[in-house]
């Protein structure tokens, strides 16, 4: 009985991480400087987008000090990448761990991995993996 208890967990894990690896948020998102050379825009303009227009139409969110946008601005589709990041605060509130340790897990692990991206000065994080010091 127990080895089929153990089967079904690792069915569920296996489950848990192809829906995972299907989206992955951090290709889909984008800073003030790469949405300045791909617009053509100042990011001083784009700053301002951000701030009086995009985040109103869930097209862009601010993180830390760092504005992040939705790449594909025109179809947010079922899944909006910008309602699965999370900077370096939300992620230390939501795995009780200090910012610190945070920032050296994406430094040191997780960015190799693809969860995490750094923004300018920001960390972003991908919010759908598990806390990953239990996972080791």
């Amino acid at each position: 009985m127990p080895n089929k208890q153990a089967n079904l967990l690792f069915e569920q894990e296996e489950k848990f991480m192809r829906a995972y690896d299907a989206f992955n948020p951090l290709p889909h998102i984008m800073d003030v400087e790469e949405a300045s050379g791909m617009m053509n825009l100042q990011p001083s303009t784009i700053k301002d987008l951000c701030r009086l227009k995009l985040s109103k139409e869930g097209k862009a969110i601010k993180k830390g000090k760092t504005w992040i946008l939705n790449r594909n601005q025109h179809d947010l589709g079922s899944v909006n990448p910008l309602h699965c990041i999370m900077d370096v605060m939300e992620a230390a509130v939501l795995w009780n761990l200090a910012p610190s340790t945070i920032k050296d897990l994406c430094r040191l692990r997780l960015s190799k991995e693809g969860k995490a991206i750094k923004k300018g000065k920001t960390w972003i994080l991908n919010r759908n993996q598990p806390n990953p010091k239990k996972i080791f």
